[in-house]
Formats: C-alpha cells, structure tokens, sequence
C-alpha cells in the first residue's frame, strides 16, 4: 500500500531526528510490499527535518490508506504508532482498534505487532503495569524485551532501523501464547 509506505517512511525520518530517549526506532513500523491502489498519489512535498512535520505526513498517508480500507490493519498499526510519537492519547485507542481488528481476522502477526505499540502506548500514557502485561505476552520479541528493560531502567541494545513485515511474526512458536 503505497501511502501506508509513504507513512512510514515519513515517520522513519522524524525518528532518526528525535532525542535516543523517545526510543522511536523501538516501534514495529510496517512497510507493505503490495499496492491496493491502481492510480497512486503523487508524494506530498514535506520537510526533511522537522519530527512534527513528517510525522503528520506520515499520519494524513496512513489516515488515507484507512479510509480507503477500513480493514487495513497495518496501516491502522502504524498509525497508532505515529499517534504515540505526536504524543497524542488517540495511540491508546488506535492500538486497540488494530489489536481488535487483528483478532478479528486472526492475524497473528499482525496481532503482535498491535500489541506491541499498544504496549508502547500504554507506557507513555503512565500505565506502566498495562505496558508490562503487554510486553510480557510477546515473549521472545527484541522490541518487547528492550521496551520491558526501558520501564525497568535497565540498559537496552539500539534496534535495527529496518522496518517489520506485517508477517515476520508469523510462523514463531512464541505466538503460541496470544
């Protein structure tokens, strides 16, 4: 989905630009390798330097990618995600939608992925303990464990910049618990 990768990769911009402690590569950002669209928009001019700015790109791309399928739970993922990074309370709400959404049609990966920005969510919003619960059902997860060390104040490893398929997930025997 192009303006779901248009999203993404504006809110991939705005995190190599804000303070390590915001710890914005932590978040599973998507990319889709499938287009949904037959005649895609041309790119919004943005610019390259301003975390806010690029981050409400990403957010109107991915705001368009759901209203052209309300059943795009990547981009509804994602969203959540660039919501969290504005520092907006609507992350908590979006995570869950995308969570329900994922459970609904039984996408695991996708399901994990969900829980894992809701987790993230939940952090920034104070609920540390909703937060811990959450990582802790994502057993075997790098991201999950690093936001668990981050809550706990213990020393975490920088993540990879590479954004998560919707599926890596799939197939893990850890998946198992959620």
């Amino acid at each position: 989905e192009i303006l779901n990768n248009a999203g993404v990769t504006a809110a991939l911009a705005a995190a190599r630009t804000l303070p390590a402690e915001r710890m914005a590569l932590f978040y599973p950002w998507s990319l889709d390798g499938q287009t949904r669209l037959s005649r895609p928009e041309l790119p919004k001019k943005r610019g390259e330097t301003d975390p806010e700015e690029l981050l409400n790109a990403a957010r109107e791309e991915l705001e368009e990618a759901i209203h052209r399928d309300p059943e795009y739970v990547v981009a509804q993922i994602n969203l959540a995600a660039v919501e969290d990074l504005l520092e907006r309370r609507a992350a908590l709400d979006q995570a869950d939608a995308a969570l329900r959404l994922a459970r609904k049609n039984a996408d695991h990966g996708s399901e994990r992925l969900a829980l894992l920005v809701q987790g993230i969510a939940r952090h920034h919003n104070g609920q540390d303990k909703a937060a811990r619960d959450d990582f802790n059902l994502l057993t075997g997860d790098p991201m999950a464990a690093a936001w668990l060390a981050s809550i706990q104040g213990m020393p975490q490893a920088q993540p990879a910049a590479t954004p998560l398929a919707s599926n890596d997930m799939e197939g893990d025997p850890e998946t198992e618990r959620i």
